[in-house]
């Protein structure tokens, strides 16, 4: 038995798929053959000298599939997206599509496995096994947070739309290391069995990747510490996908570090957890090693790492925990600000103070630690003042951003209920109804509507604007905006 596996569009291009090279070594352990194929990478390599037409196509992988036909085998919906493109784009994504189809079918395995990230490796996916199915006889097996993400054409979730089109054969949800060998062998397979000891896996490989084609030039990995999450925050989803929180001894995070940087030159390491510190006693563990392994001379003082950080009570994380990360190679944080409102944060199930938040961001300052704030605009219970909060809050810490600490705000696309969240499975309780545009509202909070939502993430983009904050993606996210409004039929 064999495998391909390709890694789908969109994802970064600084570094290559973590889920390829850690499922790798998993199915050659069990005695298949395996060839992975990051296909991102490899669409930026053929269009980045065609800069529009790259645009475009990007553009295209990000439209919103919340409002397209409630027919599960109505394809037509999604031939329409591809209106957007131009002749050239379309041109040339129709021929890497093909040329690829053609190498992928070319390597003769019996499967073909398609990492999707998220929704916006959707279309992409789509696009990719309608040419798959339409040259070979192939199996197509899907697997990624994205199988599960939003559900399109009146399917529950994407993997279920792509077997009632018959694009797929199978979908895997959850952790795949052992599903997709079990898939493999014709057996039983279920991702959502939890693999108890993280420790047990094997090192990603990283051995089919061309490091010189990716944009971080210090042959930047992902690196994984834990699965799952100590916090049960009400807007996220994570708990529907990892029941328990399961993490890493310090030693062999710092092991695998060890080894991407010994055999491939390695210095730039990006966590995939949802929180690199959900654990105090694994997180100063890994501390502690990578201490170790730069004053023993195993690890390069250049070797650095970012990854998402708690906000945690000054009482838990006092100063000497980031003198230590200073030490250990800490370069970025990602954190879960929110808001600005105490009330809003603990609505949310972060028990914070602002006076957490800023000592965070002052520690993180004399440490020369950079982070990026993440955000979230239009929480069911935000009022007009929490959300003055939140843009009291962005000014009161513009002077960091102004001496280089802050890096980016996300403001993402306003508050997303997703299903399996606390507030997706108890929708009553927050007062969450729908209107005939799919648009959530609250009962609870009435004057919060669809148009509140986009005016108030509008204003938090001026106010970031106006005291020098960069914003991320805030193009493709205002775009989106804008084409619900007009699909709302409302204006700002």
């Amino acid at each position: 038995m064999s495998l391909t596996l390709v890694a789908s569009p969109r994802t970064a291009n600084h570094m290559p798929s973590p889920a390829l090279a850690a499922l790798k070594p998993c199915v050659e352990k069990a005695g298949f053959v395996c060839n992975t194929i990051d296909l991102n990478i490899e669409l930026y390599t053929d269009l980045k000298k065609n800069y529009n037409e790259f645009k475009e196509i990007d553009s295209y992988f990000q439209t919103d599939l919340r409002y397209i036909s409630q027919d599960a085998l109505d394809l037509s919906p999604l031939l329409e997206q591809k209106k957007i493109l131009s002749k050239s784009a379309l041109d040339l994504y129709k021929k890497h599509l093909h040329y690829w189809t053609d190498y992928i079918i070319s390597l003769n395995t019996e499967w073909i496995g398609v990492s999707v990230l998220s929704v916006n490796s959707v279309l992409y996916t789509v696009d990719l096994c309608e040419v798959l199915k339409q040259k070979s006889n192939c199996k197509i097996m899907l697997g990624g947070p994205g199988v599960s993400t939003f559900g399109i054409s009146g399917a529950s979730n994407f993997g279920e739309f792509m077997i009632a089109t018959k694009l797929s054969d199978a979908y895997i949800s959850g952790e795949g290391e052992r599903s997709i060998v079990a898939l493999l062998k014709g057996e039983k397979y279920d991702g959502y069995q939890q693999i108890d000891n993280l420790d047990e896996l094997p090192n990603p490989d990283y051995s089919d990747f061309d490091f010189s084609k990716y944009t971080n030039k210090n042959q930047a990995v992902a690196i994984t510490g834990s699965r799952g999450c100590v916090r049960n925050c009400t807007f996220c989803d994570i708990k529907s996908a990892w029941k328990h929180y399961r993490y890493r001894s310090g030693s062999s995070l710092a092991d695998e570090i060890i080894h991407h940087h010994k055999h491939f030159g390695s210095k730039e390491f990006y966590f995939t957890d949802s929180l690199i510190n959900g654990s105090l006693k694994a997180f100063e563990e890994f501390l502690d090693a990578m201490v170790d392994a730069k004053q023993s001379g195993k690890l390069s003082e250049s070797v650095v790492w970012s990854g998402q950080f708690i906000c945690r009570p000054i009482h838990q994380f006092t100063e000497k925990w980031f003198a230590k990360m200073k030490i250990a190679g800490a370069k970025q944080l990602h954190i879960g600000i929110e808001s600005g409102s105490e009330s809003v944060m603990h609505d949310m199930g972060k028990k914070l103070s602002n006076d957490d938040i800023d000592f965070t961001i002052a520690m993180l300052t004399k440490y020369e630690i950079q982070c990026d704030m993440l955000m979230i605009v239009g929480y069911p219970t935000e009022t007009k003042d929490d959300f003055n909060q939140t843009l009291s809050l962005l000014e009161r810490l513009s002077s960091y951003n102004e001496q280089g600490t802050i890096s980016g705000v996300n403001l993402g696309k306003t508050m997303v209920v997703l299903p399996g969240s606390p507030i997706g499975e108890n929708l009553s309780h927050w007062g969450i109804e729908y209107d005939e545009n799919n648009n959530w509202f609250s009962t609870k909070n009435p004057s919060l509507t669809f148009k509140e939502r986009v005016r108030r993430r509008l204003l938090a983009q001026e106010k970031c604007e106006q005291l020098g904050y960069m914003v991320r993606w805030p193009l493709t996210t205002l775009a989106t905006l804008n084409e619900n409004l007009k699909l709302n039929k409302e204006t700002i």
